[in-house]
């Protein structure tokens, strides 16, 4: 630290700056018995706001787009039962399950299943037997897997409406 930077501190807070940004790192100030005391403050809480909150939601963003690309299609396969279609990546295990909503916006659940073998892109899951209630306006078809090859998780949602 210059003696410049000293003299600052003796008379009010001073800024560190990181090598190449504008932005303050650290404040300092000379403290009682001259004792250089190093704090954060709101200038600088704000500064690292302002730097690491997009990067933040950036990484967030791509988290969910990659846990939400799986894909799904659901249909009724007659009056009680329904079959889903896997429309994304190849899924090694699961689980599968069937909602209902009503015009209140209640949500029921009708059908869940835990996949024993893999299905391919494209391809259909097991048919699913439900008993879908009356008042019924929409089916929530929902996905929660495992990626084939990377294992990575992945969740996929469909809406049929009636």
């Amino acid at each position: 630290m210059l003696a410049t930077d000293l003299a600052c501190a003796a008379k009010r807070t001073c800024y560190m700056r990181t090598k190449g940004t504008r932005s303050p790192s650290l404040a300092y100030r000379l403290g009682p018995k001259k004792k250089l005391r190093f704090r954060l403050d709101q200038r600088v809480h704000s500064a690292a706001a302002k730097r690491l909150l997009p990067l933040a939601l950036g990484f967030s963003t791509g988290f969910i787009n990659h846990l939400l690309r799986g894909k799904v299609e659901l249909a009724l396969g007659g009056a009680d039962s329904v079959t889903m279609t896997n429309r994304g990546p190849n899924l090694v295990k699961g689980r599968l399950r069937v909602f209902s909503e009503d015009d209140k916006g209640l949500r029921t659940q009708l059908a869940d299943h835990s996949m024993s073998n893999p299905v391919a892109a494209g391809k259909a899951f097991p048919e699913l037997k439900v008993a879908i209630p009356k008042g019924t306006i929409k089916l929530i078809g929902l996905v929660e897997g495992v990626e084939g090859g990377s294992n990575d998780p992945l969740v996929a949602t469909t809406i049929y409406t009636l």
